[in-house]
């Protein structure tokens, strides 16, 4: 089924070259690599919403404004309309509550203990999520250069 929506029915199994056939292969995989850490995000999303729904704080709007400046500096370097306009939108919303940006700052001490055992947690499975994709990159990149 897979296979046939995402049209590498007919490359996988009727091309003659064994390139495609491998090629085939790699992309299904990788939509379940995919899937796979979907998964795992969502379940981490829950996790971290059943230990932040105790108190609900309110917006840190200049946790906006750094968003924003990222979001408007990842789309000026490559020239990226959309995420530098993403950008610019998010500065906008921190910027126009700038007067709440001491009162509604969350710093570690504020924290409760299981909240910053939510945040650790979730900061080490970003960072081997981050580690995982280096290393399929690197390992693409090896495979792309010996081809």
């Amino acid at each position: 089924m897979i296979l046939y929506y995402f049209g590498l029915w007919k490359k996988a199994f009727y091309s003659r070259d064994r390139r495609m056939l491998v090629m085939g292969a790699a992309k299904i995989w990788m939509l379940y690599w995919i899937l796979g850490m979907l998964i795992i995000l969502a379940i981490l999303a829950l996790i971290v919403q059943k230990y932040t729904k105790k108190n609900h704080r309110k917006t840190d709007y200049y946790a906006f404004f750094i968003i924003g400046i990222f979001w408007a500096l990842v789309g000026l370097i490559p020239k990226n309309q959309f995420f530098f306009i993403i950008g610019i939108v998010f500065m906008a919303i921190g910027l126009s509550h700038k007067k709440e940006w001491k009162k509604n700052r969350i710093t570690w001490a504020k924290l409760s203990k299981d909240e910053r055992k939510a945040r650790v947690i979730a900061i080490i499975v970003l960072a081997i999520f981050i580690l995982v994709g280096f290393v399929a990159f690197l390992l693409a990149a090896k495979c792309k250069y010996y081809s």
